[in-house]
């Protein structure tokens, strides 16, 4: 072996932890992204204010009033996106149709009442792979 050289398997071992060392970082770094989002958020306004984003609904939770709403969604990703309010029984209550990346949509009125409501991203499996929340709308 020549001088100042390792070992092969000593080489292996090393581009092994460097390897390894990469992907912590890596995952690190996706968790920290992915964390971004506000995960619950009280409104006390008539406005539910979200942002959604590939597999991703901000904020996931939401209490606001029970009155006449209206949703204004901010497209944060690169696919076309959606948001549709449903009550228990799966019945949309209000949604805002495709909303382009880096645009941002308000609905018109519609009314909620008390109750517990799920928002989600209804295109493609979106609300499968994580775009969705929760509606606490309370009496005023």
């Amino acid at each position: 072996m020549l001088q100042g050289m390792l070992p092969l398997p000593r080489m292996r071992a090393a581009v092994a932890g460097s390897r390894a060392a990469g992907m912590v970082l890596a995952l690190a770094l996706c968790l920290a992204v992915c964390g971004c989002g506000e995960s619950s958020a009280n409104y006390h306004s008539s406005v539910l204010a979200l942002h959604v984003g590939e597999y991703e609904i901000s904020p996931e939770s939401v209490h606001m009033s029970a009155g006449v709403v209206r949703i204004r969604l901010t497209n944060d990703g690169v696919l076309v996106h959606e948001v549709a309010v449903a009550n228990g029984d799966g019945k949309i209550i209000g949604q805002t149709g495709a909303v382009f990346p880096g645009r941002r949509v308000t609905t018109g009125p519609f009314r909620l009442t008390p109750g517990t409501y799920r928002v989600y991203d209804p295109g493609a499996n979106y609300a499968d792979l994580g775009a969705y929340g929760t509606l606490a709308v309370v009496a005023r």
